[in-house]
């Protein structure tokens, strides 16, 4: 975190009280202040928890690179508020149709994929390395409705929404070409809904790309999402 950017960021963020969006408005109530402890965090904290000390070697089949499961799950995991977030922002508008682009080891994409566990949950990952790791998390946890795409996004992401519904949530946790988040856009529908991971680091450029973009009719920065 740049304190810089925080203390920026401070100064000029709202109180629910200086919000005019009835939309923004019933978010802030309804699920940034929603206090209740779903009974998956606890599962999915100790899981994480375990994965941030586990010393196995990965190797990066593109670099060659060698890097270990601990290094990754620090650099990339969601704190727990955020995750939580997520997870209640899913929860409370029961999107249908939802996408994440970066699946990394899947340690954000449980917070994603359990509010329901009917619905088929999408998640893309370049990297196959860290994509196998992410599947086999997934098996330990039993979760069986993530259908994890490994290998070139783009390529894997067209030929399924070439074929699906328009998406209804969209999380963003990886670098992906204008060309490409201008296709999302036009495929999804007013109440989609795009998340960007980090928009004041690593995930800056999407973020003031879609702040940009004049069909976007909301934006809403939390800092870290």
């Amino acid at each position: 975190m740049s304190l810089f950017s925080y203390f920026k960021y401070y100064l000029n963020a709202k109180t629910k009280y200086q919000i005019h969006s009835p939309f923004v408005f019933e978010f802030v109530q309804e699920v940034l202040e929603d206090q209740r402890n779903y009974y998956y965090f606890n599962t999915i904290k100790h899981f994480i928890n375990r994965i941030k000390n586990d010393t196995t070697p990965i190797t990066d089949p593109i670099s060659g690179l060698k890097t270990k499961v601990s290094a990754v799950a620090r650099a990339q995991y969601l704190s727990p508020p955020v995750g939580q977030l997520l997870f209640k922002s899913i929860n409370y508008y029961r999107p249908s149709t939802l996408l994440e682009f970066g699946t990394g080891l899947g340690l954000n994409t449980l917070y994603q994929c359990t509010p329901s566990t009917s619905l088929p949950f999408h998640t893309f990952e370049a990297n196959k390395a860290l994509a196998q790791v992410a599947k086999e998390n997934f098996q330990i946890l039993g979760i069986r409705h993530v259908q994890l795409h490994s290998g070139p996004i783009e390529e894997k992401a067209n030929a399924l929404l070439s074929s699906s519904a328009a998406p209804d949530y969209i999380f963003i946790n990886c670098d992906l070409p204008s060309s490409f988040l201008y296709q999302l856009i036009k495929l999804s529908h007013s109440n989609s809904m795009f998340v960007i991971n980090k928009p004041h680091t690593k995930g800056k450029k999407h973020w003031d790309w879609f702040c940009q973009q004049e069909t976007i009719s909301l934006t809403m920065d939390l800092y870290d999402i």
